[in-house]
């Protein structure tokens, strides 16, 4: 992989940013996808 996380905190950090953006990402999804270009 082009970064390798090593260690259990390493690990639990990551997956903790990661929920914290899921959680972003769900709560603007419906403006983020409403931005799409559409090519006639």
């Amino acid at each position: 992989p082009g970064r390798l996380p090593l260690g259990s905190d390493t690990v639990a950090a990551i997956e903790a940013k990661h929920a914290s953006d899921k959680t972003i990402i769900a709560a603007w999804r419906s403006v983020s996808i409403s931005t799409d270009f559409s090519e006639n």
